[in-house]
């Protein structure tokens, strides 16, 4: 099963709070004796971790400075849920405003400073010809996960889905309908309109229908499956042998296509067809404002319209926000020529 929005805030919080552990361990920190034990989400057993007050403080000194804000975001949740459970009940309710302060506080990198890492180099676009080549490229090498990989991938394009959405997604034929319901993973009050999404398939070509088919027979089967962890490997295989295909087909390039990529060439497609409007496209995503796709995902040159289906139920689009575009702001021109500042000049504008 999926893990839930809790699940995984609890997640990146214990391992936050175990790698802070580790980290005042090693520098023999006092820090390194402040410790809890509670479950490990993995595998179940008590483990020890640094206690909720000085890993949040430490997270926030030694993590928060080098962290893009969205991961910042995720590891805070995570901390702001173990506090409502009362996992440490040695922190008392002014202590938690406190922390809950300076958390709110801490903002992390923005785009514009965070330090280029290879998941920030993936591409967010995979052209006909890139598919054509990656699907020649699986055929040859045959591998284990070479057609369940053609097929994610082909998926991911034609609707959009995240890769741990499969896992919980259904094809609902009625009345000669074909509708995908996926969960919206991110949902919550200001990233999604609803917990699930439904798209409407009816009219997708037979070519990207049969993949989405296969697809969903190979997710089920392995979902139904009475060994454990199946679902992991999968999604482990096809990735392992994509990012190899990666390599062999294009090794200078940095910026890898994944299995995310398939999603944002889904917002490119959107984008470019004319007939696609913003909150179509934002409901077909799951996002609760058009701006989510419009910035962060795929462009417009990058696309190919009439490959966007349909949005099932057009009552959602009245729970999406449309905010208009930013304008860019101008910098007022001088009003009189006025001779360079002196370099002591420029230093006392600074320490002003």
């Amino acid at each position: 099963m999926r893990e839930t929005k809790e699940q995984t805030y609890y997640r990146k919080a214990f391992e936050n709070a175990r790698r802070c552990l580790k980290e005042a361990r090693e520098q023999a920190h006092v820090y390194g004796k402040h410790v809890i034990k509670i479950k490990d989400p993995k595998t179940k057993e008590v483990t020890e971790v640094m206690a909720l007050q000085a890993a949040i403080t430490w997270c926030l000194h030694f993590h928060v400075p080098t962290w893009a804000s969205s991961t910042w975001r995720m590891t805070r949740a995570g901390y702001r849920l173990l506090l409502d459970q009362n996992v440490d009940p040695s922190i008392t309710k002014d202590a938690r405003l406190k922390l809950e302060d300076k958390m709110a506080a801490a903002k992390g990198l923005p785009k514009s400073q965070r330090p280029k890492r290879t998941s920030g180099l993936r591409k967010k676009n995979v052209t006909e010809a890139q598919l054509n080549q990656i699907i020649e490229c699986a055929e040859a090498l045959d591998a284990a996960w070479s057609e369940a990989l053609v097929l994610w991938l082909k998926a991911s394009v034609a609707t959009g889905l995240r890769p741990n959405e499969w896992q919980e997604a259904e094809l609902i034929e009625e009345a000669g309908r074909v509708v995908l319901r996926s969960p919206n993973f991110k949902h919550n009050e200001k990233r999604s309109y609803a917990a699930f999404r439904d798209i409407d398939l009816t009219e997708t070509d037979e070519y990207w229908m049969s993949a989405i088919r296969k697809h969903m027979l190979y997710v089920k089967s392995f979902a139904e499956a009475e060994e454990e962890g199946l679902n992991e490997r999968h999604y482990s295989g096809c990735s392992y042998l994509l990012n190899r295909i990666n390599k062999r087909l294009w090794p200078r390039r940095k910026a890898n296509i994944t299995l995310y990529t398939g999603r944002h060439q889904f917002s490119s497609n959107a984008k470019a067809d004319p007939n696609v409007s913003e909150k179509e496209r934002a409901a077909l995503m799951g996002h609760k404002t058009t701006k989510t796709s419009r910035e962060r995902y795929g462009r417009k040159r990058s696309g190919s319209k009439g490959l966007t289906p349909e949005v099932a139920n057009k009552a959602v689009l009245d729970l999406i926000q449309d905010p208009a575009m930013k304008k860019p702001s101008r910098t007022p021109a001088p009003t009189q020529s006025t001779s360079p500042a002196s370099p002591s000049a420029s230093n006392d504008k600074r320490n002003a």
